[in-house]
Parts: C-alpha cells; sequence; structure tokens
C-alpha cells in the first residue's frame, strides 16, 4: 500500500540524511530576494546556510531569471519606504487636524490643541527623525552592488540551461489546464498575473518544470527551497502553512523515480546547521527569517502609538468605566521592523484605524472604543481593545 500512496506516509529519517547528503538543493526567487530585505545578521546566516551546499547546488534557470527581473524593484523599495513612512504620518496628523477632528474641538473636556495635536506632532517628529537617519545610513547598512555580487558567485556555474521556445509552449499549454483544474503549482498565480505575459504567468510550473529536469539528467532527489506560501505549494490548514502539497511529492516521484523534499527558508537554516553539525542560529534570526521581516533596521517607533492610547484610554475611563477586556495579538513583526508594505498590514489592524473611530469616541461615548498597548518594551506586542459589551 505504501508504495502505492507513499506521499501520505512520513518519509523516514534514513531517507531524509541520504537526500541531505546526496540530493541536489535549488532555491526559488523570492529566497534570494528576501535576502536583501533581511537584517545583516539573517543575511548572513541564510547565505552562509546556501553556501554549506554549494557543491551540490543547480538555481533553475527560471528562477534565475525572475530573480534578476525583481531585484531592482525590490532594491528601489527598500529605499522609497524611509519617504513613504514619513509621508504616511504627516498626512495621518494633517488629515485628523484638518478634518477628522475639527468638529470636535467645542467638547466639554477634549482639548483638541492640548490633547491630541500637540502629543501627535511631537511623537510624528520623534519618528520623523528617527527614519530619517535610518535612510541617510541605508548605503552603509545594505550595499546592493556588494550583495548581488556575492549572490551571483554563490551560483557562479550553478544554474540550469532554459528551456527551448518549443518546450516552454508546451508548458504554456499544459498550464492552462492544470491552472483551470487547480493542479500544483502555479495556479494561485493566475489572478494576479498578466495572462497575456506567459513566462510569468506560468513562472512557477516553468520552475517545476526545471527541477523534474534537473533530477533526471542528474538521476538524484531535490531539495528545494521557497518563500512562496501559497496554497499552491502548501496544504493551508485554518489559516496555518503546514506540509507542502502532497500531488507534488506523487508527481515529482512519478516523473522522475526520486523523491523531493521542500522547505521554508527558516527550516532549511534550521536543518543545514543541524546536517553539517555547526553552531545554529540564533533564535531571533529564525524569528525574522520565518516572519519574512524585510528591512529590520528600520525599528518601530512606539511614541505615536502611546499617544492614541492616552488619549482613547482618558476618554473611555471618564465615560465608560464598565468596560470589559478583550485581546487581539499583533504580528511580531511589528515590534521589530517596518517594511514597505507594512502600511497595508497596520490598514488591517485596529490602531491605524483609530482615528476612523475618534468619531465613535466622541459622539456616542458610551460605546466608546479603548486601546491600551501594553509591554510597549518588549519584542511581543500586544493590542488590549476595551469596548462595551
Amino acid at each position: 500500500m505504501k508504495s502505492k500512496f507513499f506521499e501520505y506516509y512520513p518519509i523516514s529519517e534514513e531517507d531524509i540524511n541520504r537526500i541531505w547528503t546526496n540530493g541536489i538543493f535549488s532555491y526559488d526567487a523570492n529566497i534570494l530576494l528576501n535576502v536583501f530585505r533581511y537584517s545583516e545578521d539573517a543575511r548572513n546566516r541564510v547565505l552562509e546556510s546556501i553556501g554549506y551546499f554549494q557543491d551540490r547546488t543547480i538555481m533553475s534557470y527560471q528562477a534565475c531569471l525572475e530573480y534578476h527581473k525583481n531585484k531592482r524593484n525590490v532594491t528601489d523599495n527598500l529605499r522609497n519606504c524611509y519617504d513613504e513612512i514619513i509621508q504616511y504620518f504627516n498626512e495621518f496628523v494633517t488629515k485628523l487636524n484638518d478634518g477628522d477632528l475639527s468638529k470636535y474641538r467645542r467638547h466639554c473636556s477634549i482639548d483638541i490643541e492640548r490633547d491630541i495635536n500637540n502629543p501627535l506632532r511631537s511623537a510624528v517628529k520623534k519618528i520623523e527623525k528617527n527614519i530619517s537617519d535610518k535612510r541617510a545610513n541605508h548605503d552603509i547598512l545594505l550595499n546592493v552592488e556588494e550583495l548581488d555580487n556575492r549572490i551571483a558567485e554563490l551560483f557562479d556555474g550553478r544554474v540550469s540551461d532554459d528551456f527551448p521556445e518549443d518546450k516552454l509552449n508546451e508548458i504554456y499549454s499544459n498550464g492552462k489546464e492544470r491552472y483551470e483544474k487547480k493542479i500544483p503549482p502555479g495556479y494561485a498565480d493566475k489572478k494576479n498575473k498578466n495572462e497575456n505575459d506567459k513566462r510569468n504567468l506560468y513562472g512557477d510550473l516553468i520552475v517545476w518544470e526545471h527541477l523534474i529536469e534537473i533530477s533526471k539528467e542528474n538521476d538524484c532527489d531535490i531539495i528545494f527551497i521557497t518563500d512562496d506560501n501559497k496554497s499552491d505549494w502548501w496544504e493551508i490548514v485554518k489559516g496555518e502553512r503546514k506540509n507542502p502539497r502532497l500531488e507534488l511529492y506523487h508527481e515529482f516521484t512519478e516523473r522522475t523515480g526520486h523523491r523531493i523534499l521542500i522547505y521554508s527558508i527558516d527550516k532549511f537554516v534550521e536543518y543545514a546547521a543541524q546536517h553539517k553539525n555547526k553552531k545554529k542560529a540564533s533564535q531571533k534570526v529564525i524569528d525574522e527569517i520565518k516572519d519574512n521581516n524585510v528591512d529590520t533596521s528600520i525599528h518601530w517607533d512606539m511614541s505615536l502609538l502611546t499617544s492614541m492610547q492616552d488619549l482613547i484610554k482618558r476618554s473611555s475611563e471618564r465615560y465608560n468605566p464598565d468596560l470589559s477586556l478583550s485581546h487581539i495579538e499583533i504580528p511580531s513583526y511589528l515590534s521589530e521592523s517596518l517594511y514597505p508594505n507594512w502600511l497595508k498590514q497596520l490598514g488591517q489592524l485596529p490602531v491605524v484605524t483609530l482615528h476612523d473611530k475618534m468619531q465613535d469616541t466622541f459622539i456616542r461615548p458610551y460605546e466608546n472604543i479603548g486601546v491600551k498597548l501594553s509591554d510597549l518594551t518588549s519584542n511581543k506586542m500586544e493590542l488590549d481593545v476595551l469596548k462595551n459589551k
């Protein structure tokens, strides 16, 4: 039975060790792109781990192509995020000043200038200075050319050949049917990519076909490392990534006669150290890599959030003492770092939409929403949302 349904059974430790000892390692484009986003410690640890297996590494042509196409965009976004953050906070204060709070200037206990505008302006100035200082040191903290050359040296002579045009056209044709039937990998990209750019649309499938070809040509197993978290690579259970899709295991072995192991980068870094008997990475580095933190040279300044906390806490205690407490945990990266898409992440959270709640706070004081931030100096940050039941 196991021979027919092997993908449903855990692979033995003996087989895992054999694959790690003799197999070929290959990396997705996102693994290399994220290197630019890590802190120096995490960056060095990832590249060091890749270097352990340099003599048994083959990067698929497609993954390497995607790395080069997207590298400039990633590094530009890292540089631009400083100005974006500063602009965001300035616009936030202006919006409060000119519109959202102007209607509450005639309030029996809230002094808009004293209790809101002055603390906010002071907090934003601190944030702006902090971010400006980080921006001034950006090229020192992240030498793009040096890092790019370091990555290029790691994979020098270790990139597979591209497929000929007729093979690519075959992949595109098969890919259309696979995507319609939701056969992994790649179909999850369909909604976000231009269907006229077939090489981009079927990029994940091309990588997959390269991995199969590499296994056949070298008569060996493959260890593939990817930071792609979508459901066409991983089993997603209750919103959490579990094991790789079993269909991938089955197809790979059926077509090559070999096994493939698929790892996220944090698991790869952990297991690489174990396999090579190296000192394991610090938990801080593993957590950063696992959370896919980006640009960890910019640390979250809590001043603005603290000012908001004080404002809403005062109004809540004054008008609605009978409040109940519920807890919402904020992702750890908020207290660790900011990165280009942090605004999108934060935009879904109560603390950033707080200004939208001001009207409820002042007009309907018995339906207040209050925010209290606890453990402000710890690595873990929680929001206590107080609301009237």
